[in-house]
């Protein structure tokens, strides 16, 4: 089996494929793009020949096979294809160029060996090249050999196999003076695939053998270095380069050269070696302490980093702490890996070895064994104080102080104060200390001393420490009073002095007027207070009295204050007597201006307030106030007033007092109390009728003693009334100032007292009412015809008309008894005058007569009215028989002749229809009827009504039943049947079933309330729960009682169920 061809393709992208070709089943086709590397897993010696067929490249093998590069030749402008081979870890370039006379050339690059990177690495095959049995020697120069195309379109046409003769393969036989024509054996060199020669290989050596005529020297050349021998009898031969003896590292083609005894050569190419003994370089440039290095805290928060330079493509391998970060070497030649917090912990400082491994493509190392220096903790720093307490008085400020504080010792530290610092070095035992003086210390306040410092690793640390600077005191005291003036009222109570020193002060003493008193303070804020006895001044006009205070603050400072105070304690006020006129009475007339005066303090401020009204004055120097007061409206009253007056001196002592004055400003008392004997003067309480109008009217009131009253009836004036001690006035309005009619009068009043006050006018409206109006009836015709039929007349005769607002409204019938009423309060009346009121008959005159009296007591009669009452109701039609044809009815006959009466048809639905009908006479055996044939025959399952109804309106209807085809259920809930007063159901012409209840038959009759029904044996009447009345029926009938006033009346031939239904 012929074994695959292994070949790589790397595109111009840069990604690469493999594969295989020319293997046994397989294609010898690989398609090659624009720009792509191809590279084949043969050695130069496995080449026979290449050819171009249009943009495809032949390869031809020496075992016969053939490789087709399809599109090769076909590259884009400004791209170039490229074509390797490859084996045993080496790998070159072949160049295939056509001449101008058509022939191909095909020139190889140097070897590239498994050197420290390549960018080849990824077309390179490790493995031997399997096509290649050996090599035999060319005359052409070395570097270029002529391919013709024609020679190489298949497998025989060569005579002999491709040879590699330096870097180029060319065709055809030997040269150089023989080719084995003379029976002497061609030299040879045996091919192999050999291992890189690295460090780790055992006992490294390098072994070349090959063939030739017995007796030829063999010089055998590689990469400089030559070893000779002889080839043996038995045609071999072998040269081995030991391991102190090898060449230098590289890759090296075998060069051989067999010289005949004649001295004629033959220059051969034989196996290619790789040599690398020669372990990677590496070395470190940062993060050891070979460099000095040492870690701090800063470039530990970004991880431990350490690197150098090294090989290109070596790998780096670091172990620290039994942790490792590998790398590989860049093309810079530059390495570096960072360790994670994690796996390097932080601290003082202390030292990790470091273990660093360079390996190279071909596995030789160099391991390097270094430290690093990690120091993460910077010098811990504290201050211990400022000036002993952190607080600077004025003393400490004048004299200098000192800053105490911590740290490593050995530690150089830099102290500040503002611009001010000090450097100084930690003692042994850890202590320190900055000396500041006067000229270092800012302005009072808080302020801060810090202190820095970088260790030999570079840690920086600072530390500030804050302190206060008191050098002043302060105090102060605040306004006694509010206004530092001291009044009898502020001297009469516990006296609070208060004032502001610093916080934290101490020993407040507070002196006033003979006294000195500790004070409180409160240690937060620095305020302080203390109360001196009440009365701690006697009875004294403005005099200046002095408070001093004295003090030491927090920071020991020393301090004092004082302030003036004006003590006052007297003030007094006066009204003078007699005021408004020197009477102290104020009349209405005086309330528009009037001045009150008095006298107090001089210069003092008063306050004057009369009737809710208050003027502030000043005192004049001589101590004499006066008030203005004028009232735009002052109502009417009679009471005493008081002055109230209020004086407050400069100091703010006050005094006060009081005056009254007697406020006359109405006519008291008056009052129009009475009209006549009218029951209230209210509006629409009570008017003067008929009969009171008729003797006149009498006014009457009252009025504070010793008045005038001035009186107007309507357009009259009466005569002025003069009243005494008694305070009663009367005037008498004679009847002929009374209108008539409905209306009214209004009556005005006026009075003066004896001080002139005038009173306001008293008004009365009296309401003048002597006549009933409006009162009608309304409505027309009683009953709407003037003749009250049966219906109407059990209802009640409605009466309904207009009079005056909540009148008494009557009605009597015939002269009889009042059946009265109120109207309402639009004026309308209505009386339904009942059944029981009203005569019985047929066709009788009734009178009524409507009265009314109104509110006042004033009536009137209207004329009487006579109306006609008939209250009996016609007989009801008696069917005696019905024309039937089928299962229709056409005609119907009533007892008796000229019978006027109304045919309806009532279906099981709709409303009832009314017949039309030919009617007439007929006698038969001596007995009359009236016959009505109808127009349209009434089908059976249709009821018949007969309507008998007088001039009245008083109706007696018959229901009659009709059905050929069978018994029949009445349905009386029929809509057709509403309307009617039916007096009888006649169910002779059917097999009937007929169920009624106390509604039905109150539905169903008029004001009677009763219903008779006739029939046959046949017909069933059901009435459930009704009751038969023993007596009452007339002959041939029985009569039941349904309650709710509703009879029935059955003939005697019918069957009647009372059970249930």
């Amino acid at each position: 089996m012929v074994a695959a061809i292994q070949f790589a393709v790397r595109d111009v992208a840069g990604g690469s494929q493999r594969g295989s070709v020319a293997g046994e089943g397989q294609s010898n086709f690989i398609q090659v793009g624009s720009g792509d590397s191809v590279s084949l897993n043969l050695s130069r010696a496995s080449i026979v020949g290449y050819e171009q067929q249009g943009g495809d490249l032949i390869i031809s093998l020496a075992d016969g096979r053939k490789i087709v590069l399809s599109g090769y030749f076909n590259e884009a402008p400004g791209d170039v294809n490229h074509l390797y081979l490859s084996d045993n870890g080496t790998i070159t370039e072949v160049i295939v160029s056509e001449t101008g006379d058509g022939l191909l050339f095909a020139d190889y690059g140097p070897m590239q060996g498994w050197e420290k990177w390549s960018p080849l690495d990824d077309l390179r095959f490790a493995e031997a090249d399997g096509v290649a049995g050996g090599v035999v020697a060319s005359d052409e120069p070395a570097g270029m050999a002529a391919l013709i195309p024609g020679l190489l379109g298949g497998a025989g046409s060569l005579g002999t196999a491709a040879a590699v003769v330096g870097g180029a393969a060319v065709i055809g036989g030997g040269g150089g003076g023989g080719s084995g024509d003379d029976g002497r054996a061609p030299p040879a060199v045996d091919a192999q695939d050999a291992d890189p020669l690295t460090m780790n290989t055992d006992a490294p050596s390098i072994t070349v053998t090959g063939t030739g005529e017995p007796g030829d020297t063999v010089e055998v050349t590689i990469g400089g270095v030559t070893e000779t021998t002889t080839i043996a009898e038995d045609g071999t031969w072998t040269v081995t380069y030991p391991e102190d003896g090898l060449p230098g590292d590289g890759a090296h083609t075998t060069h051989v050269v067999v010289t005949e005894p004649d001295g004629t050569e033959h220059e051969l190419t034989g196996p290619d070696f790789i040599i690398d003994m020669t372990p990677p370089e590496v070395e470190t440039t940062f993060g050891t302490t070979a460099q000095g290095d040492v870690e701090n805290l800063a470039e530990y928060a970004d991880g431990v980093g350490l690197g150098g330079t090294g090989e290109p493509g070596a790998s780096i391998s670091v172990v620290i702490n039994g942790h490792t970060q590998t790398t590989t070497v860049g093309t810079d030649g530059l390495w570096s890996v960072t360790f994670p917090q994690a796996q390097i912990s932080g601290g003082d400082y202390h030292e990790l070895a470091a273990t660093i491994t360079a390996t190279d493509a071909l596995g030789n190392q160099t391991v390097l064994t270094q430290s690093i220096a990690i120091d993460t903790l910077p010098h811990p720093i504290s201050v211990t104080s400022v000036g002993g307490d952190n607080l600077v008085n004025l003393s400490e400020k004048s004299g200098g102080f000192e800053v105490n504080g911590t740290s490593t010792p050995g530690a150089t530290l830099t102290v500040a104060i503002g611009e001010v610092s000090r450097t100084v070095t930690v003692g042994a035992n850890g202590q320190w200390a900055a000396a500041f003086g006067a000229s270092s210390v800012p302005a009072d306040g808080m302020a801060q001393v810090t202190v820095s410092t970088v260790d030999a690793a570079g840690n920086a640390s600072s530390s500030s420490f804050p302190f206060r600077i008191d050098s002043t005191a302060t105090l102060s005291v605040n306004a006694v009073a509010g206004n530092d003036v001291l009044n009898a009222l502020e001297n009469g109570s516990p006296i609070p002095v208060t004032g502001q020193a610093e916080p934290g002060s101490s020993n407040v003493m507070v002196s006033w007027n003979g006294h000195t008193l500790p004070a409180s303070v409160n240690p937060a804020t620095g305020s302080w207070s203390v109360d001196f006895p009440a009365h701690l001044f006697g009875a004294i006009q403005s005099t200046q009295s002095q408070i001093t205070v004295t003090a030491q603050d927090s920071a020991g400072n020393s301090a004092s204050a004082s302030r003036e105070v004006r003590v006052d304690t007297i003030a007094e006020v006066e009204v003078n007597p007699g005021q408004v006129g020197g009477d102290d009475r104020m009349t209405m007339a005086e309330t528009a201006g009037f001045t009150l005066t008095g006298t107090a303090d001089p210069q003092a401020t008063v306050a004057v307030t009369f009737e809710g009204r208050t003027v502030t004055v000043a005192a004049d120097a001589n101590g004499n106030w006066s008030a203005p007061f004028g009232f735009g409206a002052f109502g009417r009253m009679t009471r005493d007033g008081l002055v109230q007056v209020t004086a407050t001196d400069a100091a703010g002592n006050s005094a006060t007092t009081s005056h009254t004055i007697r406020i006359d400003t109405e006519v008291q008392n008056f009052r129009l109390t009475a009209v006549d004997d009218l029951s209230s003067l209210a509006p629409r309480a009570d008017a003067v009728n008929a009969a009171e109008a008729a003797n006149g009217v009498t006014l009457s009131g009252t009025v504070e003693p010793y008045s005038t009253v001035t009186l107007s009836w309507g357009n009259t004036t009466l005569a002025p009334i003069s009243v005494g001690a008694n305070r009663l006035w009367t005037a008498q309005v004679p009847a002929s100032a009374i209108p008539a009619g409905q209306t009214s009068v209004m009556v005005t009043a006026t009075a003066r007292d004896q001080y002139g006050n005038a009173s306001g006018t008293l008004t009365q409206e009296v309401a003048i009412d002597r006549v009933v109006t409006p009162l009608t009836r309304s409505g027309g015709a009683i009953a709407g015809d003037g003749l009250i039929n049966a219906e109407e007349a059990a209802a009640g005769v409605a009466l309904t008309g207009t009079v005056e607002a909540n009148a008494t409204v009557w009605v009597r019938i015939n002269g009889g008894a009042a059946i009265q009423t109120t109207a309402t309060a639009d004026g309308t009346w209505t009386i339904t005058v009942p059944k029981t009121s009203l005569p019985a008959g047929d066709d009788q005159a009734m009178t009524v007569q409507v009265s009314a009296r109104d509110w006042v007591g004033n009536t009137r009669d209207l004329g009487t009215e006579t109306v006609r009452l008939d209250t009996l109701a016609p007989t009801a039609a008696n069917v005696t028989k019905d024309t039937s044809e089928g299962n229709v009815m056409s005609a119907v006959w009533t007892a008796g002749h000229n019978n006027d009466y109304d045919y309806f048809a009532v279906a099981a639905t709709g409303p009832a229809v009314e017949q039309s009908a030919f009617v007439g006479n007929i006698t038969k055996n001596g007995i009359a009827h009236t016959q009505a044939v109808f127009d349209t025959d009434i089908p059976d399952g249709s009821y018949l009504v007969v309507r008998a109804e007088d001039a009245a309106g008083n109706e007696a209807s018959t229901l009659f039943l009709r059905n050929s085809t069978g018994p029949v259920t009445v349905d009386l809930g029929r809509d057709g049947l509403e309307g009617f007063d039916f007096g009888t159901i006649n169910l002779t012409g059917a097999d009937a079933t007929l169920t009624i209840t106390a509604e039905q038959v109150r539905a169903l009759t008029g004001a009677d309330r009763q219903l008779t029904v006739v029939g046959g044996a046949d017909d069933v009447v059901n009435m459930a729960g009704a009751t038969e009345v023993v007596s009452g029926a007339p002959a041939g009938f029985r009569l039941y009682n349904l309650g709710s006033g509703a009879t029935v009346l059955v003939e005697d031939d019918l069957v009647v169920n009372t059970t249930g239904v």
